[in-house]
């Protein structure tokens, strides 16, 4: 009997990990991690990218729908809404209902979520304030290399912001800018409150691998690095961010 237990005993012993061998399944599973997560992490961005330019397409395909019911005039940025012009309506607003889903004026990738902070600007030279009477679509000589609608940090860019494109300031800034730029976290984008503590990470990298998704002039959108945005802003007249460029 005492045989038999002492076998028993050494059995056990064999069947356990020692301590070497834990440490090694360990450092196995830490590597495999570490290889796996940024794959993973790249994948829900892809996802986001995708799920980003649909809602761009969306919002791209009623601009072109608004469009040919108001006799080719593209909408207004934004409106009064009474004749004191105490309150306004917006391009959202005035596309939302040709989508019936305002859920396309967020980006899934935004570290905001406001509708008008953190989403969708629209190109303020094609869509004019309120003061201003709107662009009909042969003013426009070359439609498809026009910037409209893209991912920004509020609800309008250029025009009157085109100083905030190489000069992020609270809300107005192009995601990723500051890479592009070679900023500091404190400059993108310089801010007034903490409030705009949230834009920091969205300023620096951008929404999409260090890039924004784009609508164009005559609707159809797709992805572009923002150093290729910026380098439209830096050509003479500010290249696709002025439709009479052509």
């Amino acid at each position: 009997m005492a045989k038999i237990r002492q076998s028993t005993t050494n059995d056990s012993r064999r069947n356990a990990f020692t301590l070497i061998e834990l440490l090694v399944v360990i450092a196995i599973i830490a590597t495999i991690a570490a290889i796996l997560f940024p794959v993973f992490a790249r994948a829900r961005e892809n996802a986001r990218r995708t799920s980003c330019l649909s809602n761009l397409k969306q919002s791209g395909v009623a601009m072109m729908m608004y469009i040919q019911d108001y006799d080719q005039f593209y909408p207004l940025g934004e409106s009064c809404k009474n004749a004191a012009c105490s309150t306004y309506s917006y391009w959202y607003d005035v596309l939302g209902p040709y989508v019936k889903n305002t859920q396309i004026f967020y980006c899934p990738s935004s570290s905001w979520q406001s509708i008008n902070v953190g989403g969708y600007g629209v190109n303020q030279n094609l869509f004019m304030n309120r003061y201003q009477a709107p662009v009909n679509v042969s003013a426009v000589p070359g439609v498809a290399n026009t910037f409209a609608i893209m991912d920004y940090g509020t609800y309008k860019f250029a025009g009157d912001n085109e100083y905030y494109i190489p000069n992020p300031t609270n809300a107005n800034y192009l995601p990723g800018i500051g890479t592009v730029l070679n900023l500091s976290a404190a400059a993108c984008p310089a801010h007034s409150s903490a409030y705009y503590d949230a834009a920091m990470k969205d300023c620096m990298t951008g929404r999409h691998f260090t890039g924004v998704n784009m609508a164009y002039a005559d609707g159809h959108a797709k992805w572009l690095s923002t150093s290729t945005v910026y380098g439209e802003y830096k050509k003479t007249n500010h290249g696709a961010f002025r439709p009479e460029n052509g």
